[in-house]
């Protein structure tokens, strides 16, 4: 190998002797190294002010004859593509000129651009492109910025095309976030151009998604075979393609149409197979051969194929905890799910108008509201029920006394409304303070009156416990507010008292976690609110207090609700009973570290009215979707 002779440079000459730059040292002890801290800065400017007034140039780029002149050692020093183009002897090492196959030109000008100032500007139009050709040009921090600018700025135009190129270039995270986001608009996306243009891999992707938003597994069979029936050639890709179907998730007579039917994709026998075991399942036979159900038109067939592995139901099939603001008619998004934030839209109940209602979500699932004022003086006694499959409010039977300031709570089945203000009386030019109680049975749909309570009271709260009724604070007739807590047994339909609150609450709210009470804010009196909270254990029957210092919640507290094993607190900016405009925040108690109220942010703008109450609810987000899309139609 020939010897590399060191090219010698005039500055060589003025390399000092280091031994006798230590013998210097040592006797002066005066050096001193300077660090320019603005030097990397400077050169990058200077290195992109040659680039724009293209002086010093060394090679060019072509892309689409697009020309780029750039400085090649630039290029080498900034990316890895260009690095091994420039020092491993390839026939561009020399090139003045160089095209690009496979980028745009608009990316080329944008990844220049990126290499000389280190900034991008990333838009809708450009950043597939421009991830693409960093992904060819190895620049991993660009492909970085690109894939979660692409993640955040999804649409259902796009979202295709970065599921695509995600899955070409193998980055997980983008996949993920696509698909996700095509499970969740897939009812657009699948009867789309876009969609039927996709390759087999990529639909067998989609369809085999547990996220797809649908409300029956028939919307994702239905999705299949359009695809398939795009193009002729694609019958070799029917059975791939279908045998990801959840057939048990098929309603029995759209299987039995599948089988039947001879002019179909159904006519290989590992489908035939998981048809017919989807068959068995919904006519739960076992080894019993055929049998025909000839009411329904039904067939099912003996299998050996197990297929309950792939009944599991899709993401849109499945109801979500929910916090509700029932009641007012202001509020354009009334359903929020703590978990990812995100808000829908209910119908709001018939005479939501009315003030001071009660509201109730039982174990069901079903949310009852009513009762309330109108007027001042007309207190009612209707009760609505929500459809969540018309988003209606359905009318149940009335109660057997009118009541507005009262509460509503279930045990088993049963709602109880407790207390409250009954019809205006003339006599007494009020409404009458109540005790009484009466018990709505969910399957008859009728009311009947329980034992009364001890006391009569108003603005109190109510929740189950052990299937027990408790009542907890409100206002007593002469007394004002009260920390009493009073205990319904339906078995022995008789009342008893638990110790009393530390804290006199009117209007609080309460919930139940772990068999402990949480009771949260209410007022002493009109002017003052609470911000603290009290726990109750039934075990030992002792209040325990958690303070206003540990709670930096200084506003009233709308609602206090466990949703997913977790408190949420609904609390605005008002510190009076008087009621306005205002914003609502969220906040989140951790139980289990006993970490005081985490705030969460702004919930809800403009939400007013005493008709708006905080319930936990189990709604499905992709009803509410669609009938909110059906009602700006």
């Amino acid at each position: 190998m020939a010897a590399v002779r060191r090219r010698h440079f005039p500055s060589d000459d003025l390399v000092p002797n280091f031994d006798t730059a230590s013998e210097e040292e040592d006797n002066h002890n005066e050096n001193h190294c300077h660090s320019n801290e603005n030097h990397g800065s400077s050169l990058a400017k200077g290195l992109m002010q040659l680039y724009k007034n293209e002086e010093l140039c060394d090679v060019t780029l072509d892309v689409q004859g697009q020309k780029f002149p750039c400085h090649r050692n630039v290029l080498a020093a900034s990316v890895p593509y260009f690095h091994v183009m420039f020092t491993s002897g390839l026939s561009e090492t020399n090139q003045d000129v160089i095209p690009l196959q496979g980028v745009t030109a608009p990316a080329i000008a944008q990844i220049i651009d990126y290499i000389y100032s280190g900034k991008v500007c990333l838009s809708p139009t450009h950043t597939l492109d421009i991830l693409s050709a960093a992904n060819l040009f190895q620049m991993a921090e660009l492909c970085d910025a690109c894939c979660q600018y692409l993640s955040q700025h999804l649409t259902t135009e796009s979202c295709l095309d970065v599921f695509i190129l995600a899955k070409l270039f193998e980055y997980p995270d983008l996949r993920d976030s696509a698909l996700r986001f095509i499970g969740e608009y897939f009812l657009d996306i699948s009867c789309s151009e876009s969609f039927l243009a996709l390759s087999v891999d990529a639909v067998v992707d989609i369809v085999s998604s547990s996220g797809l938003w649908v409300l029956h597994e028939e919307q994702t069979l239905e999705a299949a075979l359009r695809w398939l029936n795009h193009l002729k050639e694609r019958e070799d890709a029917a059975v791939e393609v279908l045998k990801n179907i959840r057939y048990p998730l098929l309603q029995p007579e759209c299987l039995t149409n599948l089988i039947q039917d001879e002019n179909n994709f159904f006519k290989s026998k590992e489908l035939q197979e998981l048809v017919k075991s989807a068959l068995c399942v919904h006519g739960n036979q076992t080894l019993n051969g055929c049998h025909d159900d000839a009411a329904s038109g039904v067939v099912s067939y003996h299998s050996d194929i197990d297929v309950t592995s792939n009944a599991i139901p899709r993401e849109g099939m499945q109801d979500r905890e929910m916090i509700v603001f029932v009641g007012s008619d202001h509020v354009p998004n009334n359903c929020f799910v703590p978990e990812d934030r995100r808000a829908y839209a209910m119908a709001p109940p018939p005479a939501s108008e009315a003030s001071h209602p009660a509201c109730v979500a039982a174990s069901t699932g079903e949310v009852f509201w009513g009762g309330g004022v109108s007027d001042y003086t007309d207190v009612h006694s209707d009760i609505y029920k929500y459809n969540h499959d018309t988003n209606q409010w359905n009318s149940c039977a009335h109660m057997l006394t009118p009541r507005q300031c009262f509460s509503l709570s279930e045990v088993d089945g049963k709602i109880y409304a407790t207390g409250g203000l009954g019809p205006y009386s003339q006599e007494l030019r009020a409404c009458k303070v109540l005790d009484t109680v009466e018990c709505y049975d969910i399957a008859s749909d009728s009311w009947t009156y329980v034992a009364s309570m001890s006391k009569t009271v108003s603005d109190h709260c109510s929740v189950s416990l052990s299937g027990v009724v408790c009542v907890l604070g409100g206002e007593i007739p002469g007394a004002g507010s009260t920390n009493a807590v009073m205990a319904y047994s339906p078995d022995k339909d008789a009342w008893c008292e638990w110790p009393p609150m530390y804290e006199r609450r009117q209007l609080p709210c309460a919930t139940v976690i772990n068999n402990r009470i949480y009771v949260a804010g209410g007022y002493l009196h009109l002017y003052k609110g609470l911000s603290s909270i009290e726990v109750f254990n039934p075990d030992v029957q002792q209040w325990h207090i958690i303070r206003g210092e540990e709670n930096p919640i200084a506003q009233h507290i709308d609602g206090i609700l466990t949703v997913n094993d977790h408190i949420y607190l609904c609390a605005d900016r008002r510190v009076t009973a008087r009621r306005e405009f205002t914003h609502i925040y969220l906040y989140s108690y951790n139980v289990f570290d006993k970490v005081l109220v985490v705030k969460e942010g702004e919930l809800e703008r403009d939400i007013r009215r005493s008709s708006s109450i905080a319930v936990k609810a189990k709604l499905n987000p992709l009803k509410l979707k669609l009938f909110a899309r059906n009602l700006t139609h």
